[in-house]
């Protein structure tokens, strides 16, 4: 089961983060909701999310699939995907796996939010 609970956090005039904390896993079972529940962030607008996975138990090569797929697609918008509170064990995961040049993480959602705001300020 994976649960996503949101917040919106002002970037500048025009601009917010979606800041979604999940709560599970991202499996086989929660990655088709989780990626639709992301894709139609995008489809609305918004441009910059922020993953905190501070309660994120765990994540197999599906979930990996749909992460991957994810960031791709916001980056080919001209968005980004942060990632804050990562754990060690998803660390070594995306490591094993080849996903940290792709991966941007902070320890806290206000480093993210900072270098967000720096991001739009800069386009």
């Amino acid at each position: 089961m994976l649960n996503l609970q949101s917040h919106q956090e002002p970037l500048s005039y025009e601009q917010n983060a979606m800041i979604l904390a999940l709560t599970g896993a991202i499996d086989k079972i929660t990655c088709k909701s989780f990626e639709k529940q992301l894709l139609d962030y995008l489809n609305v607008g918004y441009r910059y999310i922020i993953l905190n996975c501070a309660q994120l138990k765990s994540i197999n090569s599906t979930g990996f699939q749909v992460l991957l797929k994810i960031v791709e697609s916001y980056q080919a918008t001209g968005g980004v995907v942060l990632f804050i509170n990562v754990s060690s064990y998803i660390i070594r995961f995306f490591e094993v796996l080849g996903f940290p040049p792709l991966l941007t993480s902070f320890s806290n959602e206000k480093d993210a939010l900072q270098y967000l705001t720096q991001q739009v300020a800069q386009i």
